[in-house]
């Protein structure tokens, strides 16, 4: 995983984050650790620990290779290593991750079911991928949720605490077979599908870049070299809304961005966010927003 500046920690091993940005960082502990984020995606990545995602409030779209997995309010997800994953987050998420580190694999005591988390990080053993849901794993979500809580509270004895409770996951795991040897599945366009993710990702990198101009599908489809109902396709598929939407999204996040950070005009914001009039920035930002550019300026303002 890749570096974000990190922030004042309580306790060396572990880090909880509470910030508007966020990206990811390898850390070098003696223990897992714990994430917590609100509102912001998860960026595309993989690393050879497994993670355990629980969403507090709001709702993850998750994808997890060729998988497709919506969380919401309660409700988690455990992914495999190595495997490479990314999400959306609906306005308002907040999610909690935890990320395995080897050295809690108990190495040495003579016990075989305890190499459990050696068998998951070689990848002789996998996680069933799909949501965890209170109806079907009050348990399993039981014990998630008290791990969270142990890296929030930090007492002096959370070590004890977090070995306790990853053995007690395990075995839920093995019991409920969520956890086993994964047995060989028919193909599922996976490579379909891992390349629509790959043309999703190149047109959020061209809007992020063009996102100021004049865009129009026929420009982005022609860019990425297929044609505006493929474009369509694809982005009601991963984002659930279409092109035009997502290149509205996207504007509008960078004119909150700009009237949160400083005190350039409203029509200056408009046309550097790429809107045709200043009338037609105000009223989608009061749809989104539920007040006027200036009105939300005013109110940051006041905090």
């Amino acid at each position: 995983m890749s570096g974000w500046s990190t922030p004042k920690r309580e306790h060396p091993d572990t880090v909880s984050l509470f910030s508007d940005d966020f990206h990811y960082e390898q850390h070098d502990t003696a223990f897992p650790h714990a994430f917590f984020w609100k509102n912001r995606g998860i960026w595309v990545n993989a690393h050879d620990d497994f993670e355990i995602l629980y969403v507090e409030t709001g709702r993850i779209r998750l994808y997890v290779d060729d998988t497709l997995m919506i969380l919401h309010a309660g409700e988690a997800a455990v992914i495999d290593p190595r495997l490479v994953h990314f999400g959306f987050l609906d306005e308002g998420t907040q999610h909690g991750a935890i990320l395995f580190r080897d050295q809690l694999a108990l190495k040495g005591l003579p016990y075989p079911e305890l190499q459990v988390f050696e068998q998951i990080l070689r990848g002789e053993l996998h996680f069933e991928r799909r949501v965890l849901t209170p109806e079907r794993d009050a348990e399993l979500l039981d014990v998630i949720r008290r791990l969270l809580n142990v890296y929030r509270e930090q007492n002096p004895y959370w070590r004890l605490s977090a070995v306790s409770l990853f053995c007690a996951f395990a075995e839920i795991c093995l019991r409920t077979s969520f956890l086993s040897e994964r047995e060989e599945q028919p193909a599922r366009h996976a490579d379909t599908r891992k390349s629509d993710i790959a043309l999703y990702l190149r047109f959020t990198e061209y809007v992020n870049r063009n996102y100021a101009a004049p865009l129009t599908l026929g420009d982005v489809a022609a860019e990425l070299g297929i044609s505006e109902s493929k474009l369509y396709k694809i982005c009601r598929s991963i984002q659930g809304i279409s092109p035009v939407e997502c290149i509205l999204e996207w504007r509008l996040k960078q004119a909150e961005r700009m009237l949160r950070g400083g005190d350039t005009s409203v029509t200056d914001i408009c046309y550097a966010c790429g809107f045709g009039t200043v009338s037609y920035f105000i009223s989608r930002f009061r749809e989104k927003y539920g007040v006027t550019p200036k009105q939300y300026r005013e109110k940051c303002t006041e905090k």
